[in-house]
């Protein structure tokens, strides 16, 4: 994935960048009566550096930012001419980038809510968009087979990246100089100056569905449709460890890993497949520290930024929060109505936010599991 496989319900994905925001993959949402549903839902909710604001993103088209403190909505973002499969902010927290099935991403100014740029090119819908940690580029990527990187303050595609398949993914080294694109079977790192491929990372026998940078850039993870997490490192492509996580839908099939996360330390993987089995391991030795067990309908799980949590999601709408050294369920966070396609911890840590097929974003406390506000 960030979207590899065909999309039904059971299809969600989600995404821990190495920054500390937590973002889902894109192409977890499926189409519906001609790529229009009866009510709108948000696909995508996350925090702003400072963590004072929420961006969401929704299948009607529109992308939302929203005051953390009174949850109010500030700005709603129009333009986009189908849904808005995610947004995400720019280092500096004054840009949004958001990416459509319309076959564009966007660049907004937070402030004022203005488009600045239409980054047209791709065509196939874009499921994913990202900038750059100096906050100069943004990659994009598309099921039209290509991931592209595109200047900020011109709104000009750069360099068109060729994979096979669909390019569910991308994202940035921690340096800026490299980014890794998922695609197919396979992985592939590129160079960010000259759009020259410089590995091809070789070993799934599924989909990649998403694949980042450790928090030092010396190694990439992976998760897969084979039922696998993988990492590897960056200079050979050598795989250095490979993360199992059991279970079959069918004979020739396993499930699917949804997720793969470093902690923001580099020390730990977490990984979730479908049905709700959630791994924890030392990135260094491979060997394995935890497991959780979400409901059976669990999807993804996500690092809280200092690594001593977990939100996990869920089919059914009950999103969990977990103690990491212990293993323990801390809260079952209820309220949403519907599947729940999204988990985002503020930067501090404090604050959760998810985003739901029921039409609302929620605002957690964490310590107490107590919903704040629902956008």
């Amino acid at each position: 994935m960030r979207g590899s496989a065909a999309l039904v319900l059971a299809t969600l994905v989600f995404v821990a960048p190495t920054d500390g925001a937590v973002r889902r993959p894109a192409a977890a949402s499926p189409r519906i009566a001609g790529r229009q549903a009866e009510k709108a839902w948000l696909n995508d909710a996350v925090f702003s550096p400072d963590g004072r604001l929420v961006a969401t993103a929704s299948n009607d088209r529109s992308a939302g930012i929203w005051d953390v403190a009174s949850g109010r909505r500030l700005h709603a973002l129009w333009g986009h001419e189908d849904l808005v499969e995610t947004a995400v902010f720019s280092g500096d927290g004054r840009l949004l980038a958001t990416a459509s099935w319309d076959g564009t991403a966007r660049i907004w100014d937070v402030r004022t809510g203005r488009s600045l740029h239409t980054l047209r090119g791709h065509t196939d819908d874009v499921l994913s968009a990202v900038f750059n940690p100096q906050g100069t580029l943004v990659a994009t990527a598309s099921r039209d087979g290509t991931a592209r990187i595109w200047n900020v303050r011109t709104g000009h595609s750069l360099h068109t990246l060729r994979n096979e398949g669909w390019v569910t993914d991308v994202r940035f080294s921690p340096d800026g100089r490299r980014v890794v694109t998922p695609s197919a079977e396979k992985a592939r790192i590129w160079d960010v100056s000259s759009g020259r491929l410089l590995r091809v990372l070789r070993g799934h026998s599924y989909d990649v569905r998403t694949a980042v940078f450790s928090p030092d850039g010396t190694k990439v993870l992976t998760a897969s449709d084979d039922g696998t997490a993988r990492i590897w490192k960056v200079a050979t492509g050598r795989t250095l460890h490979i993360f199992y996580l059991p279970g079959h839908k069918s004979k020739q099939r396993p499930l699917e890993v949804m997720s793969a996360v470093f902690s923001l330390d580099g020390t730990q993987v977490l990984a979730a497949n479908e049905g709700g089995l959630v791994r924890i391991w030392n990135a260094q030795t491979g060997r394995r520290l935890r497991t959780l067990v979400h409901d059976i309908d669990g999807q993804a799980a996500v690092f809280s930024p200092d690594g001593t949590l977990v939100a996990t999601t869920s089919l059914s709408g009950t999103p969990r929060i977990w103690d990491t050294a212990s293993g323990r369920s801390l809260h079952t966070l209820r309220g949403h109505t519907n599947v729940v396609d999204d988990a985002s911890f503020s930067p501090n840590g404090k604050l959760l936010v998810t985003a739901s097929w029921d039409g609302t974003a929620r605002i957690w406390d964490v310590a107490r599991g107590r919903v704040l506000h629902v956008l």
